[in-house]
Protein backbone atom coordinates (compact mmCIF):
# COMPACT_ATOMS: atom_id res chain seq x y z
CA UNK A 1 0.00 0.00 0.00
CA UNK A 2 1.11 3.43 -0.81
CA UNK A 3 1.52 6.21 2.39
CA UNK A 4 0.36 9.86 1.98
CA UNK A 5 3.73 10.55 1.99
CA UNK A 6 4.67 8.33 -1.12
CA UNK A 7 1.93 9.70 -2.81
CA UNK A 8 2.53 13.32 -2.58
CA UNK A 9 6.54 12.50 -3.46
CA UNK A 10 4.60 10.58 -6.55
CA UNK A 11 2.87 13.96 -7.00
CA UNK A 12 5.04 15.86 -7.14
CA UNK A 13 7.63 14.31 -9.34
CA UNK A 14 4.78 13.68 -12.03
CA UNK A 15 4.16 17.63 -11.95
CA UNK A 16 7.67 18.57 -11.95
CA UNK A 17 7.88 15.97 -15.47
CA UNK A 18 4.62 18.03 -16.99
CA UNK A 19 6.27 21.11 -16.03
CA UNK A 20 9.79 20.15 -17.98
CA UNK A 21 8.13 19.07 -21.05
CA UNK A 22 5.88 22.20 -21.15
CA UNK A 23 8.78 24.50 -20.91
CA UNK A 24 10.29 22.76 -23.86
CA UNK A 25 7.01 23.31 -25.64
CA UNK A 26 6.46 26.65 -24.54
CA UNK A 27 9.88 27.39 -26.12
CA UNK A 28 9.32 25.44 -29.31
CA UNK A 29 5.77 27.09 -29.72
CA UNK A 30 7.68 30.31 -28.96
CA UNK A 31 10.18 30.17 -32.27
CA UNK A 32 7.24 28.39 -34.22
CA UNK A 33 4.79 31.18 -33.39
CA UNK A 34 7.35 34.13 -33.79
CA UNK A 35 8.69 32.42 -36.84
CA UNK A 36 5.32 32.25 -38.38
CA UNK A 37 4.02 35.51 -37.14
CA UNK A 38 7.40 37.05 -39.11
CA UNK A 39 6.34 35.77 -42.41
CA UNK A 40 2.55 36.42 -41.99
CA UNK A 41 3.07 39.98 -41.23
CA UNK A 42 5.79 40.56 -44.06
CA UNK A 43 3.70 38.63 -47.02
CA UNK A 44 0.80 40.53 -45.78
CA UNK A 45 2.97 43.94 -46.26
CA UNK A 46 4.40 42.49 -49.62
CA UNK A 47 1.03 41.14 -50.94
CA UNK A 48 -2.28 42.30 -49.21
CA UNK A 49 -1.47 46.09 -48.15
CA UNK A 50 -5.29 47.00 -48.08
CA UNK A 51 -5.85 44.28 -45.04
CA UNK A 52 -1.91 45.08 -43.25
CA UNK A 53 -2.76 48.46 -43.42
CA UNK A 54 -6.58 47.67 -42.14
CA UNK A 55 -4.95 45.51 -39.11
CA UNK A 56 -2.89 48.74 -38.41
CA UNK A 57 0.39 48.08 -40.14
CA UNK A 58 1.23 44.99 -37.56
CA UNK A 59 5.42 44.86 -37.08
CA UNK A 60 7.58 41.76 -37.07
CA UNK A 61 9.40 42.54 -33.97
CA UNK A 62 7.46 43.34 -30.81
CA UNK A 63 3.60 42.78 -30.37
CA UNK A 64 2.49 46.07 -28.93
CA UNK A 65 -1.23 47.15 -27.68
CA UNK A 66 -1.38 48.86 -31.17
CA UNK A 67 -1.61 45.33 -32.84
CA UNK A 68 -4.95 44.35 -30.91
CA UNK A 69 -6.82 44.13 -34.29
CA UNK A 70 -3.95 41.74 -35.86
CA UNK A 71 -3.70 39.94 -32.70
CA UNK A 72 -8.12 39.26 -32.39
CA UNK A 73 -8.07 38.56 -36.64
CA UNK A 74 -5.66 35.81 -35.65
CA UNK A 75 -7.25 34.15 -32.29
CA UNK A 76 -10.70 34.97 -33.96
CA UNK A 77 -9.62 32.86 -37.11
CA UNK A 78 -10.79 36.10 -39.22
CA UNK A 79 -7.43 34.77 -41.66
CA UNK A 80 -9.86 32.13 -42.64
CA UNK A 81 -11.80 34.41 -44.77
CA UNK A 82 -9.19 35.66 -46.91
CA UNK A 83 -9.07 33.88 -49.81
CA UNK A 84 -5.30 33.22 -50.04
CA UNK A 85 -3.47 29.80 -49.07
CA UNK A 86 -0.56 31.41 -47.78
CA UNK A 87 -2.18 33.57 -45.59
CA UNK A 88 -4.26 30.24 -44.39
CA UNK A 89 -1.37 28.48 -43.20
CA UNK A 90 0.97 31.30 -42.10
CA UNK A 91 -2.60 32.50 -39.43
CA UNK A 92 -3.46 28.43 -38.54
CA UNK A 93 0.68 28.26 -37.21
CA UNK A 94 0.10 31.78 -35.76
CA UNK A 95 -3.17 30.60 -33.94
CA UNK A 96 -2.19 27.39 -32.77
CA UNK A 97 1.28 28.68 -31.00
CA UNK A 98 -0.98 31.91 -29.77
CA UNK A 99 -3.31 29.99 -28.19
CA UNK A 100 -0.87 27.45 -26.44
CA UNK A 101 1.40 30.28 -25.15
CA UNK A 102 -2.13 32.11 -23.70
CA UNK A 103 -3.17 28.71 -21.67
CA UNK A 104 0.05 28.21 -20.91
CA UNK A 105 0.04 31.45 -18.93
CA UNK A 106 -3.07 30.65 -17.84
CA UNK A 107 -1.97 27.43 -16.16
CA UNK A 108 0.78 28.82 -14.79
CA UNK A 109 -0.76 31.20 -12.89
CA UNK A 110 -3.67 29.00 -11.71
CA UNK A 111 -0.95 26.52 -10.40
CA UNK A 112 1.26 29.22 -8.71
CA UNK A 113 -1.64 30.08 -6.99
CA UNK A 114 -3.02 26.79 -5.87
CA UNK A 115 0.52 24.78 -5.74
CA UNK A 116 2.66 27.09 -4.32
CA UNK A 117 5.04 26.23 -6.39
Amino acid sequence: MISADNLFNIFYFLLSIIWTVSIFLNIFFSFYGFSSHKKLVIYLKNNHVELWNKLNKPQVYGITFDQKEYLKWILKGNYKKVEDSTIKKLGFKCQVSATYLYLWVIVYTVSLIIYGV
